[in-house]
C-alpha cells in the first residue's frame, strides 16, 4: 500500500484555481502534508509539484534578498522543497533576481510577466498576476536549477534564451555639471508619488520611464538621492513634455538605439 501512494506521489500535479484560500496548507509553506507512513520516503520517490495564482493566505518564510523565493531540506523525508510565493513571473522565471531593463518579451500579453508604475497599484496587479508554485522532490535527484526552470518554461508555454539585441532605449543625462537634482533635506521621507521624486536614486526614477521593450539607461554619473519634481505627467511615453520639466535641472532624455544583451522570453503561441 506505501509503494502504491508513493508511486501516486510522483506522478502528482496540482492547479489552484484563481483566489481559492488554502490557508490551512500554504501557511505550513508546503501544499501537502503528509502521514507517517509516507515521511519514511524508502523509496525515495515522494515528489510534487504544484502552481496557484496569487494566495493571500499565504505566510512564507522570506528567502534572499527579502524575496518570498526559498529552497529548504527536510531531513526527515530527505527531500528538498523550493518555493515561490507571489512572484511576478519574471521573478519566477529568473529566481527574483531578473530586471525589467534587462529583458525583451515577444509575447500577447506583456503586461502580465512584471510590475511597471505605469500599470497603477502594485497591490491590484499582484492579485491579478502573480503566481506560487512549490515543487518537492527527493534530495540529489536534481543537481541545478535547470530542470526546475525547465518545467516552469513547459506550464507557461515559453521560450527563454539570451540574445544581443540593438533595442530602442530611454536615456538620461546631464546638460551641464550642475547638481540642480541633488537631494538636500535629510529630514524627507522617500517619495514617488504623483511626480514627486523625493529621497530616491536615478534608477528609481528610471522605472517611470522603463516601458515593455523599452530600458532606461541612467548615463548621469550620479549615484546620490535625487528630489525632482514632474507634475502634470499624463504620458509617460510622452518624451518632449517630460524633457520640458527635467530642463530646469539640467536633465535631458533621449531615445536611441542601444546594442544590449537582452534576457528574451517568447511565448511559444507567437510563434504560429
Amino acid at each position: 500500500m506505501k509503494n502504491i501512494i508513493t508511486f501516486c506521489f510522483c506522478l502528482l500535479f496540482f492547479f489552484v484555481d484563481g483566489q481559492t484560500k488554502i490557508s490551512t496548507s500554504w501557511n505550513k509553506r508546503t501544499f501537502l502534508s503528509f502521514d507517517n507512513e509516507q515521511l519514511e520516503n524508502r523509496s525515495q520517490l515522494l515528489r510534487y509539484y504544484a502552481l496557484s495564482s496569487y494566495q493571500d493566505a499565504v505566510s512564507p518564510t522570506v528567502g534572499r534578498f527579502g524575496s518570498t523565493f526559498i529552497s529548504s531540506k527536510d531531513s526527515v523525508t530527505n527531500t528538498r522543497l523550493i518555493s515561490m510565493y507571489n512572484l511576478s513571473l519574471l521573478e519566477m522565471i529568473t529566481h527574483f533576481v531578473g530586471r525589467e531593463n534587462d529583458v525583451f518579451l515577444i509575447s500577447k500579453s506583456p503586461f502580465k510577466y512584471y510590475y511597471l508604475p505605469r500599470y497603477g497599484s502594485k497591490e491590484s496587479w499582484m492579485i491579478k498576476n502573480s503566481k506560487c508554485f512549490e515543487i518537492m522532490f527527493p534530495n540529489g535527484v536534481i543537481e541545478s536549477m535547470d530542470v526546475v526552470d525547465s518545467l516552469i518554461y513547459q506550464l507557461f508555454n515559453i521560450e527563454v534564451y539570451k540574445q544581443k539585441m540593438k533595442i530602442p532605449t530611454n536615456i538620461l543625462s546631464r546638460t551641464s555639471k550642475m547638481e540642480k537634482f541633488k537631494y538636500q533635506d535629510n529630514f524627507k521621507s522617500k517619495d514617488t508619488q504623483n511626480g514627486r521624486f523625493v529621497n530616491v536614486t536615478f534608477s528609481e526614477f528610471g522605472k517611470m520611464l522603463t516601458d515593455v521593450n523599452r530600458p532606461f539607461l541612467d548615463e548621469t554619473g550620479y549615484f546620490g538621492m535625487i528630489d525632482i519634481e514632474l507634475k502634470g505627467i499624463k504620458d509617460w511615453n510622452d518624451i518632449n513634455s517630460i524633457n520640458k520639466l527635467l530642463n530646469k535641472y539640467d536633465l535631458q532624455i533621449k531615445t536611441e538605439i542601444r546594442e544590449k544583451d537582452m534576457l528574451v522570453i517568447k511565448e511559444r503561441s507567437c510563434n504560429k
